[in-house]
Order: C-alpha cells, then structure tokens, then sequence
C-alpha cells in the first residue's frame, strides 16, 4: 500500500496537506480538512515521488517538489496545476528537486538533488535565479542533494541544508551568498529560522540539533551556539 512520506498544516489550521510514495505509484497530494478528516481535493500530475510541499500563506495554493524533476504549483480550490516549473539542465529520475518554500505570493525557492538552488517566478513560471551547485569544496554553494529550505521572517533569506553537512545562508533579494554554517558530521535534514531570522536550528544525520548565529552582522555569525543530544540516529526534520 501506498503511504504518506510528508504532510504540512495550513497557517491558518483550514487545511492539511499530504504527499503519498509507496508502491502502487500513487505519486498525489491530498487536502484535508482536518475538522472532517476527510479529502477535499486530490492533486495528480506528478510522475515520480514528491519529495517536499508547501502551503501559500492563504490556504490557497500548494507548491511540491518531486524527482520528476518538476516543481508544480496548485490550485487548491480547483485541484488544477497553475504552474509546471523545471531548469534546462534537469533530467527527471536523475537530478530532481528534494525541497521547496514558498518566498510570498509571486515567488518560491526549490532546492536539487544535484546541488542547485532555484528561485521561481510563480506568475511565469520562469527561473528568476540559480544559485549552481558547487563544483569544489571551496565554491560557494552545495555539493549534493539539497534535502531542505527554510525563509527567514522578513522574507530577505533562505537557509539550505544538504547532504554535503553544511547549512548556507543565501540573500534571496540580491541573489548573494552570505555564508555557510559548518558543523555537523552528517547530511543536514531540516532547517528553521526562528522568530527574528537570527538563529537557525537544524536537524543531521549525525544524531544532533545545532543552533547557529544567523545574523550575517554578527561577530559570531556561523557559529554553533548550542548543541541539542538525546537521539541516537537520523534526526529528520526541524
């Protein structure tokens, strides 16, 4: 049978939204009303596994990343795709897209399994921005798949973490590279910014929770301020 790898509840509780993998290929989204427990509209147009979503601040659009190489932003109330977005140099199967955030209304930003950070014109369609995979160590950008985003409050960064154990920190309105945060010993799985975009925390493979400085004006600005210990394996998400 088929089950459900991810789910996110709606901002303003209206709604959940869910994205199933499993063996029958059932590779949909479903909205649920949670009051109900029942679906309100299913969301099929993805030919491979869905690996991220996320949920407009109005309850009224769904945005999903899946190894199909797409991005497909929804329409919730028709269950309709509005936009199918991908990159020129994306083979589906092969280099996909692993997670994705909505910015605001017009933009969103979706991370590969290659390395690439993509930000999105969601009225065109059209890529706005890559920030490109890192060919050395020492490039400013990832090696490897992209397994999370998170947006900071002010909407002005993203944070990227990815199988390379490294979290960066990108300027997504001057398309910059602001730094990246080194620490972890495992793939980083699940990032957050917390209420005033200074700190980050995120989940690794390697068992632990970091807290980093994320404030680029800070003397301590990708530090490690505090280590969360108590798993014993995979922490998976933030």
């Amino acid at each position: 049978s088929n089950f459900a790898l991810i789910g996110k509840y709606a901002a303003d509780d209206s709604l959940v939204v869910s994205a199933a993998n499993g063996v029958a290929s059932d590779f949909t989204l479903r909205v649920w009303d949670p009051a109900t427990q029942l679906t309100i509209q299913e969301l099929s147009g993805h030919t491979a596994r869905i690996y991220d979503l996320d949920i407009n601040s109005t309850s009224t659009q769904v945005i999903s990343a899946s190894q199909d190489a797409t991005v497909i932003l929804w329409d919730i109330a028709s269950g309709q795709p509005l936009q199918s977005m991908t990159l020129a140099n994306m083979t589906a199967g092969e280099d996909g897209f692993e997670s994705v955030a909505f910015i605001d209304d017009t933009r969103a930003i979706a991370g590969t399994m290659d390395g690439q950070v993509a930000i999105f014109d969601l009225t065109t369609g059209q890529p706005l921005h890559v920030f490109e995979a890192a060919a050395l160590k020492t490039d400013p950008g990832h090696q490897g798949n992209v397994y999370s985003i998170a947006i900071s409050p002010d909407g002005t960064r993203a944070a990227t973490g990815a199988r390379d154990n490294t979290v960066i920190l990108w300027d997504i309105v001057n398309f910059a590279f602001l730094g990246v945060l080194e620490g972890h010993t495992g793939s980083v799985n699940g990032v957050v910014f917390n209420i005033d975009g200074t700190r980050i925390i995120s989940a690794s493979s390697d068992s632990l929770l970091n807290l980093w400085d994320a404030d680029p004006a800070s003397s301590t600005f990708g530090n490690v301020l505090r280590q969360f210990e108590g798993h014993d394996a995979n922490v998976t998400d933030v």
